[in-house]
């Protein structure tokens, strides 16, 4: 691995920077799914002050005119003709509010929107994952390809002093043909690797919500195994604190808590009576024919209580039934989503430390093969090794060193989902 900083230096990445920190925070900022959990927020925010504004009297303030011309009628029965008229200025303040369901679906609505509130979270830490995946493929790609030239490099090296060697006619001109075979699989895959980088991050840009025609260069030289939890810790530990902290739990606790709501105003709710009341006043003026009296100060006063019987009201057993069953699938659903979290989280653990142990073997993988290129290269040097030899060393030297790349940013991806399982990316 000590070739790679050298050969990313010069890689052909010329491009926008960007690193872990900033792909994190373009991906809480710009990704869709978490602007739209926000405008599901507002929108239970919204409601909830509705909620709040039912308590609150409605004001109108306004003028009438009524005019009658021919036949009425007088509460004796008698018809008669009138020719009649009056007018009215001033306000008006009502409340018509059913009181039980008023203030349960209160209660609701603020419930709906501390699980809006938990949902942005949920999709901010789906996205901060996502990100991180991205921004680790982009590095180990970009590594492969200084790995991938620093194989073309070494094998033209190597060439060109097969090449000399055969024109002193000390080596077998089919030696230098097997180097030159070796250093064309070399350029083929520096051009694969070349393709994987962009397509890396073109991907990555998608993540973020960036323009995927501008190439985007990681700051990272090669991917640096992450430890952010301790893989030693007890898988019940863990579990414990996801079920702790998990937006999706959060969410789901608020959502019980708001069909409890609803539960509780199809229950109770109608048991509470309506309250009804108006408050008029203003100026009434009117007469017969042309006449008027004058504007003189007029005031009305209604309060009302009642209790609705049937449907919405008392003994409405069906909307009962609806409240009860919705409210027992949210608590199903909370069972359900914990489930999956205690999966999430034993699977994530397993297979961080799977990919723990192969950094490890990889690293002593590559160890043993910058070795034995070394040794190869003596005895080509003293003469005693063969052509062959030296191809497969070199063949072996770049194997490990993708190896040890993949294994890497597939261990940071695997910590970065353990953290996401645990609820924890937030602060990362």
């Amino acid at each position: 691995m000590r070739y790679l900083l050298c050969f990313l230096a010069t890689s052909a990445f010329a491009a926008e920077p960007i690193n872990l920190l900033t792909a994190l925070r373009l991906a809480g900022a710009n990704r869709i799914d978490v602007q739209i959990a926000e405008q599901k927020l507002e929108e239970a925010k919204g409601i909830e002050q509705q909620r709040v504004l039912a308590f609150i009297p409605t004001l109108s303030v306004g003028a009438g005119y009524k005019n009658h011309q021919g036949a009425l009628q007088d509460v004796g029965g008698s018809v008669f003709d009138v020719s009649k008229q009056s007018y009215s200025l001033g306000g008006t303040a009502s409340v018509d509010l059913n009181l039980g369901e008023a203030w349960y679906r209160r209660l609701s609505a603020k419930q709906q929107s501390a699980a809006a509130a938990s949902e942005v979270d949920s999709q901010r830490l789906t996205a901060l994952a996502k990100a991180a995946a991205g921004y680790f493929e982009l590095v180990r790609a970009q590594a492969v390809v200084a790995v991938s030239e620093e194989a073309v490099h070494i094998s033209e090296d190597y060439g060109k002093q097969v090449s000399s060697a055969v024109k002193a006619g000390v080596a077998f001109k089919g030696d230098a043909l097997r180097v030159e075979v070796q250093t064309r699989r070399n350029q083929l895959d520096l051009e694969k690797a070349k393709g994987a980088a962009k397509h890396a991050s073109v991907q990555l840009a998608a993540i973020l919500r960036l323009d995927p025609t501008v190439t985007l260069h990681a700051a990272e030289g090669e991917p640096q195994p992450l430890k952010l939890v301790s893989l030693s810790t007890n898988a019940g530990s863990l579990t414990a604190k996801a079920l702790a902290q998990r937006p999706e739990l959060v969410r789901q606790r608020a959502q019980i808590a708001a069909a409890r709501h609803e539960l509780q105003a199809a229950v109770k709710g109608p048991w509470v009576p309506s309250f009804t009341a108006q408050v008029f006043g203003g100026g009434f003026d009117g007469g017969t024919g042309s006449r008027t009296r004058g504007l003189h100060d007029s005031e009305d006063y209604f309060v009302g209580l009642s209790w609705k019987i049937g449907a919405g009201g008392l003994f409405d057993k069906g909307r009962t039934r609806v409240a009860e069953a919705r409210f027992k699938q949210v608590e199903l659903e909370d069972a359900q989503i914990k489930e999956a979290i205690i999966a999430e989280v034993v699977s994530a653990q397993e297979q961080a430390r799977a990919l723990a142990k192969e950094v490890e073997a990889a690293r002593e993988g590559v160890k043993a093969a910058e070795e034995n290129n070394k040794l190869t290269h003596e005895r080509q040097e003293f003469a005693v090794g063969i052509v062959l030899e030296t191809v497969l060393a070199e063949q072996e030297l770049t194997r490990s060193r993708t190896d040890y790349l993949n294994a890497v940013t597939a261990s940071n991806a695997a910590q970065y989902l353990l953290m996401k399982a645990l609820g924890d990316l937030h602060s990362r």
